[in-house]
């Protein structure tokens, strides 16, 4: 039954659907401001004012509530900052503190490393000392023409006194 009188229901595409929207916005808008208008006698101007003075504090008080949270941020900011500088100086400074700390025991070590160096030079120097003195005395002997047998006695006396001296000096006794 197709009939002339009958439209068949088909759905709406997007654009009509939009063209309509569009179009009762614009009666909805149409039919507020022919309100507004009749009610825009001699009580609207006071509505006006009011609804002004109303925006007006909307705005005073969103505005007040922004630098609020803005110097609120600000602070918290500034703390967090101060903590972190905090933070980095305490880490420089137990840095600093044990490089002072390995400063001073290789100063000590050095010091340390001096005297045994001293003490060996000493030693050695003392060491020489007797050497030398052994060898003086081998020449004088064999420069005197000592027989054989004196030779023998006059060294080996000299040779233990002078060993017995060189103990004592490493023994810190003479």
């Amino acid at each position: 039954m197709t009939g002339r009188g009958r439209r068949e229901l088909r759905p709406l595409s997007k654009k009509k659907k939009k063209k309509r929207e569009r179009e009762r916005e614009r009666e909805l808008r149409s039919e507020k401001m022919e309100g507004a208008k009749a009610a825009a006698g001699p009580a609207a101007g006071g509505q006006l004012e009011s609804a002004l003075l109303h925006i007006m504090q909307q705005h005073h008080h969103q505005s007040l509530r922004q630098r609020q949270q803005t110097e609120r941020a600000k602070k918290d900011a500034l703390r967090s900052a101060a903590r972190l500088a905090g933070h980095l100086v305490e880490a420089v400074d137990g840095g600093v503190q044990e490089l002072f700390v390995n400063e001073k025991r290789i100063e000590l070590e050095a010091r340390a490393l001096l005297g045994t160096i001293a003490r060996y030079r000493k030693q050695s120097d003392q060491w020489l000392a007797a050497t030398n003195a052994v060898n003086s005395i081998l020449k004088v002997c064999v420069l005197c023409c000592c027989p054989p047998f004196l030779l023998c006695s006059c060294l080996i006396r000299r040779f233990l006194h002078y060993y017995y001296v060189l103990l004592l000096l490493q023994n810190g006794c003479a």
